[in-house]
């Protein structure tokens, strides 16, 4: 293949895809991206559970490709939420900090479309206890035994292979997946911005929205506060840790501590749930590599067997047409990861964890309920 060619391919991948790129190379309508779920999982269940599991954590996957394809063709007008209210202000603003809360506003239009939709499972939005706030898985799967499946929504494709918690090493998970979009890049605010415009939402409708968004967070909070308080007047009047659980969990303890965790209150005699050792640096470079080295020997080998099916069908084993897949395969190096999507800079990401944490706490309080 000639650098020139090579060149075009993956300016093409950058923008598209790789699953979109593969499809224009050969000549078919655009193909949605395929589901990261190869991930190390210490947690066992039986096949049809895992099933189970896969075909929520599709539906799930195909939501998040219709939110992201939604906000950037600006189709954002039936979107509700503290998150799309601020990324929409902040655009409209021309603000660079727009681009920080994509994320927030996709993952939170998940959950919309989620609970709009039949997943077939039980989940709950960002909260694992078996983590204690160690992380915040986006969507926690309950299984019927007892067991859990783990789902990110992300641009950061395998980010979460350096998260803490035991994402891959708790037995209590039996299936991990991350259900990634294309990263959103600076270049593309001005383009959501146009049309978002163009589907007539001005600048009094998104304020108006932000206001509504404003206004239920903060009955969501009120309601969390005197939810609280009660509890910690019962608290009070049980007059110790041992005597509360005594009075309200039948002297279970483990229950009483998880409870009180829940409610953000800690007390003396109360147990604190904490979460697994964050990896090292190094340990996370390692083991990231791993997974990319993986992800792409089982894309060869189903390449691989899907050319040798095709050319059964066919009737006919000719090598005069070498398919795009088989050129894309020869190249090596650091050009080969970048055509596979395996980047190593996260900077790429849309996602900010470190900047969007709060906000999707304040967002999420109390929203686990209505699941």
């Amino acid at each position: 293949m000639s650098p020139l060619v090579l060149s075009g391919i993956m300016g093409l991948q950058r923008a598209a895809g790789n699953r979109a790129t593969t499809a224009v190379l050969r000549g078919q309508a655009r193909v949605q991206r395929a589901l990261d779920d190869t991930f190390p999982h210490a947690g066992t269940t039986t096949a049809d559970e895992l099933e189970a599991c896969r075909k929520f954590a599709v539906k799930v996957s195909d939501l998040v490709d219709q939110a992201s394809e939604d906000l950037l063709a600006g189709k954002v007008s039936g979107w509700k939420g503290a998150r799309i209210a601020t990324f929409l202000a902040l655009l409209k603003k021309g603000s660079p900090y727009a681009l920080p809360h994509v994320g927030n506003a996709i993952e939170e239009r998940v959950y919309m479309l989620m609970l709009a939709t039949d997943m077939g499972l039980s989940w709950t939005p960002q909260f694992a206890e078996g983590m204690g706030g160690a992380s915040r898985p986006d969507i926690v799967v309950s299984l019927p035994s007892g067991k859990q499946a783990l789902i990110d929504i992300t641009s950061d494709r395998y980010h979460i292979l350096g998260k803490a918690g035991g994402w891959t090493t708790s037995e209590r998970y039996v299936y991990v997946a991350e259900a990634y979009f294309e990263p959103f890049k600076a270049t593309h605010l001005p383009i959501i911005d146009k049309a978002v415009t163009a589907g007539g939402m001005t600048s009094e409708e998104v304020w108006k929205l932000r206001l509504e968004a404003n206004e239920k967070r903060a009955q969501q909070y009120a309601e969390f506060r005197e939810g609280q308080a009660k509890v910690r007047s019962d608290f009070r009047d049980a007059g110790s840790f041992a005597a509360y659980a005594r009075a309200h969990f039948d002297g279970n303890t483990t229950a009483a501590s998880r409870f009180l965790q829940e409610w953000g209150i800690r007390v003396k005699g109360a147990s604190v749930r904490k979460g697994g050792r964050k990896m090292s640096p190094e340990a996370k470079a390692k083991q990231m590599k791993q997974a990319r080295k993986k992800k792409y020997q089982e894309t060869k080998k189903r390449r691989r067997a899907e050319e040798v099916e095709k050319k059964r069908r066919a009737g006919e084993a000719t090598t005069a047409t070498a398919p795009v897949d088989a050129e894309i395969e020869d190249v090596s190096g650091d050009a080969e990861d970048e055509i596979m999507g395996f980047e190593d800079e996260a900077s790429e990401s849309s996602e900010v964890e470190g900047v969007t944490d709060d906000a999707k706490e304040e967002t999420m309080v109390l929203d686990a309920d209505a699941h």
